[in-house]
């Protein structure tokens, strides 16, 4: 008897963790809209869908995109799980080498740091 009590009273504090788990893992409502509002920005931008930004493709253009819409994500303060799921399903280190490589590409180059000034006034103005 005390074995089936134990495996129930294991069984609901798994179903509590998983439960934490998934409320951990999903964004506030604000920050999700605030992803929403990034990637439509970004999307217009470049002329991508928000299906075709989320794809894991190597095209030159969507990398570019994409780590842009990643980096302006990360400046807003969401973490990096939530951004690299809402993204597609990429990990928190991809996020990271997105977030790096957008700041050494403006670092490095004048026109895209033009680009990047641009994006980042857009997405001032509507999150204000």
């Amino acid at each position: 008897m005390n074995t089936i009590f134990m495996m129930h009273t294991q069984s609901a504090i798994h179903l509590r963790i998983q439960e934490f788990k998934r409320k951990e893992d999903t964004p506030p409502k604000n920050q999700t809209e605030t992803m929403e509002i990034i990637a439509k920005i970004i999307c217009d931008r470049y002329s991508f869908t928000l299906s075709q930004l989320k794809q894991k493709r190597r095209f030159r253009t969507a990398v570019k995109a994409r780590q842009l819409c990643m980096y302006f994500m990360v400046e807003r303060k969401i973490t990096l799980k939530a951004i690299g799921a809402f993204m597609g399903g990429f990990d928190h280190t991809t996020v990271i080498h997105s977030k790096d490589t957008v700041n050494d590409l403006k670092d490095s180059d004048t026109d895209y740091k033009n680009e990047f000034e641009y994006l980042q006034s857009l997405i001032k103005k509507q999150l204000l």
